[in-house]
């Protein structure tokens, strides 16, 4: 008997989305396999690197994977029985540290109006927004001021605060 099948198999990754951001590094991937013709034979998936392929049971969801603190790049392969192979790729972030700032400077009491400040900062992946915050007891004097952020995972920024009395 001779079985003439040439249409890969069907990969559907459901979740996560594409370009998604996590935080948990447990995210379940959500992915459905099928083949219209002899039936699927192999299926692999790599994260990375591409030098290793794990086996799993096609189509079954992976739900036991503490994926990596950074950015994912997930590969899933599909072979049936007689060879046809396709591929689907899905990219995820999970980011599940926070990030750390450490006061340089100021310490101490300043008498002058004018007091600099310094504050070093890192971050697995980078950082999204750097926002200074003055406040006085448990109320906000001066919200919302945007500072520069430092390219890349760590880095520091200076400023100054003006001090002024009210005469």
């Amino acid at each position: 008997e001779f079985t003439y099948d040439t249409i890969n198999p069907l990969i559907n990754i459901t979740s996560p989305l594409n370009n998604s951001n996590h935080s948990t590094r447990n995210v379940v991937i959500n992915i459905t396999m099928s083949d219209s013709g002899t039936g699927l034979s192999t299926c692999l998936w790599s994260n990375n690197s591409g030098v290793v392929n794990n086996s799993f049971t096609c189509g079954t969801n992976i739900t036991t994977i503490n994926w990596l603190e950074e950015i994912n790049n997930l590969t899933f392969w599909a072979n049936d029985t007689l060879g046809n192979l396709n591929l689907s790729r899905v990219t995820f972030t999970t980011d599940t540290l926070p990030p750390v700032a450490t006061i340089n400077t100021p310490s101490g009491a300043y008498t002058s109006l004018s007091v600099p400040f310094n504050v070093s900062m890192t971050d697995t992946l980078g950082f999204a927004n750097c926002t200074a915050w003055v406040m006085r007891g448990a109320s906000v004097e001066v919200a919302n001021t945007s500072l520069i952020c430092p390219s890349g995972n760590s880095g520091s920024v200076n400023g100054t605060i003006l001090v002024t009395g009210s005469a």
